[in-house]
């Protein structure tokens, strides 16, 4: 995460003409401290608060380091780099940190707190021993040196087959295949031993060094480079499985498949492959696998040696030719079955040594009859074999569904919400079925009023007049007409008057936006857009040409289908802005002001609800309007 914010931000910097920033040793350790300290400060002073300013005391702490310190850049919550810099940094003083002209490094660091990621970003500008640039976010002590490696390694049986299975793998994902490097080997085998004999398991080997620190040890300076470790199997293909399947999750607890990018990477060439046993350790066997993109020397595969041709045996003396066997007969009781029902099959053979039916049946030698329950229609072969050769017969079994006679669960009426006072929107748990939901039935003051798939589980009454009150409950059906019980009843009355104009109603699963040239969302829009989400810094400018320079207002409207929780609603604004969950005020800054961040936490019911919110910017101003939750 730590190495990904670094080269995000080079990426940002690259971009937009700026040269790339190096790693500073102080500029790191600086952003240690600060994103310690941003994790403290935020537990103990919410966003919001008198006084709220987290970078208070930034130059103060660089200064203490010796760390000649530019800017500051603070960020929370998220846990990719990417997002970091690409949406919550893309304000004015966020973008001028990023792209600072006076600084020449930086440092950067991530520490989680009570599960929630705190970042630090410190450009600075420094010259000198002092400011070198580090080798990794994290300092590695310096190893003592290695002894260096003399004359060509060799691979076993296993690690060569380790190649053959990889490089079929690859080819399979169009990616080139790899070949044995002298130095990647080298380093290979080192890593193993090392691990074997001192009973660890870790890419930070016994002398403190990084991968990248022990590869140069082994004279291989090239990049791009990765490794992958495994301990347990002494075998290459349970070694191949455990990297190809491996989760290897986030902080989140996605997966990232670490160790199989590293093995489908297109960029790598070259590679050593080495497996040691530790008598004492932990785990037995212990495999290591170093990739490169560069191949410095290689080792030859020795391929396989041929099977030698077998000496001939001389020819048995023939014996009389058996006669081989018939079957006399081959049926099932019941050729046409209803599922879950048996048919007995039955036969009569002479001559066999061995009678076999298929489809899971097996040997039936000893037998004249077997009972079978098949799950489909299905078609039995039965074998009969001795010395001289085989006789089969087939018979087929019909399997016709059994009448479904089983209703659907009753759905849950979770949310009804009147948006406006001409539409009431709906959204409901999801119902089973041991066929399958076809469709729901809508019923609105005590009658049928619509009809709407098995899959969708919302939907928006435009019917409804305003300042009127309704009651609404649904079922669900089956292909078989079978229908579950009504559910529970919902209540909702929609206001008098939406005073919303035409165009301007919620959209499902993005927002409607509708723009005022006005700060107070009064008389027609002067646009009205969807918007997937809400994340603009217009600066000093209007959101669209519609929309007047000056001041101006925005209306979001959207339904979403939230899961069953606590969640948390991230805004970040700059003049004002109101937040309403299902008609709720959840959030209420209507005020002017600089760029300010607010966060609130909302449990939610499993469902759709409506989410509005409303902005306004009071001036030709510096205007920013974002917001969003996880």
């Amino acid at each position: 995460m730590i190495n990904g914010l670094f080269t995000q931000v080079n990426l940002y910097r690259t971009s937009n003409g700026r040269p790339a920033l190096a790693m500073s040793t102080l500029g790191m350790k600086d952003a240690e401290m600060r994103a310690s300290q941003f994790a403290t400060y935020m537990r103990t002073t919410p966003p919001g608060s008198p006084g709220f300013n987290p970078h208070q005391g930034y130059d103060t702490n660089a200064a203490s380091l010796g760390y000649n310190i530019v800017s500051e850049n603070l960020a929370y919550i998220t846990t990719d780099p990417v997002y970091i810099v690409n949406y919550v940094w893309q304000d004015g003083l966020h973008i001028d940190a990023m792209l600072a002209s006076s600084a020449n490094v930086m440092g950067v660091s991530c520490v989680y707190d009570s599960g929630t990621a705190y970042w630090a970003y410190e450009p600075g500008a420094c010259s000198g021993t002092g400011c070198a640039p580090a080798p990794s976010p994290t300092p590695t002590p310096t190893p003592s040196p290695a002894p260096a490696p003399t004359g060509t390694p060799t691979l076993d049986t296993e690690e060569w087959a380790f190649l053959t299975l990889l490089n079929n793998y690859r080819a399979q994902n169009g990616a080139g295949p790899l070949q044995v490097s002298v130095a990647l080997e080298n380093s290979s085998k080192w890593m193993s031993g090392d691990m074997a004999a001192k009973n660890y398991f870790s890419h930070t080997d016994s002398l403190g060094r990084s991968t990248g620190y022990r590869l140069a040890a082994f004279s291989y300076s090239y990049s791009p480079w990765g490794e992958n470790l495994a301990a347990g199997y002494s075998d290459a293909q349970s070694t191949f499985n455990q990297w190809k399947t491996a989760c290897d999750p986030d902080a989140s607890g996605a997966c990232t498949y670490a160790h199989q990018k590293n093995m489908l990477n297109p960029g790598f060439v070259a590679m050593g492959i080495a497996r040691a046993f530790g008598s004492g350790s932990s785990y037995g066997w212990y495999w290591t696998t170093d990739f490169g993109g560069y191949l410095e020397q290689k080792i030859p595969n020795p391929g396989t040696t041929p099977t030698p041709t077998p000496t001939p045996t001389p020819t048995p003396t023939p014996t009389p030719t058996p006669t081989a066997p018939t079957i006399g007969s081959f049926a099932a009781t019941a050729s046409t079955v209803t599922a879950g029902q048996s048919t007995t099959l039955a036969w009569s053979v002479s001559g066999a040594t061995k009678i076999t039916i298929d489809n899971g049946v097996g040997d039936v030698s000893t037998l004249t009859s077997k009972a079978v329950s098949p799950s489909q229609s299905t078609t039995y072969t039965l074998t009969a074999s001795n010395s001289a050769g085989t006789a089969t017969a087939r018979v087929a079994v019909s399997v016709v569904a059994a009448a479904d006679k089983q209703a659907p669960t009753v759905p849950v009426l979770t949310s009804a919400v009147a948006a406006s006072s001409t539409m009431v929107n709906l959204a409901w748990t999801a119902s089973t079925d041991n066929v399958g939901v076809t469709g729901y039935q809508v019923l609105r003051n005590s009658a049928l009023f619509a009809s709407v798939s098995g899959t969708t589980l919302s939907f928006n009454d435009g019917s409804v007049t305003a300042g009127s009150g309704y009651t609404y409950s649904m079922r669900a059906l089956d292909a078989a007409g079978n229908t579950s019980a009504w559910s529970n009843t919902v209540q909702v009355a929609t206001p008098a008057s939406s005073g919303s104009p035409a165009g301007c109603a919620a959209a499902n699963g993005a927002f409607t936006g509708c723009y005022y040239n006005n700060a107070t969302l009064s008389g027609a829009p002067a646009l009205i857009r969807t918007d997937p989400r809400i994340n603009f810094t217009w600066a000093w400018n209007p959101p669209d040409r519609a929309v007047a320079r000056g001041a101006y207002s925005v209306r979001w409207q959207g339904n979403y289908t939230f899961t069953a929780g606590t969640h948390i609603f991230v805004a970040q604004v700059s003049d004002g802005m109101r937040v309403y969950i299902d008609g709720k005020l959840v959030l209420d800054q209507w005020q002017s002001g600089g760029v300010r961040q607010y966060q609130f936490q909302q449990a939610l019911t499993a469902g759709v609800h409506l989410v509005t919110v409303e902005y306004y910017e009071g001036s030709a101003g510096y205007a920013v309007a974002q917001f969003f939750w996880q």
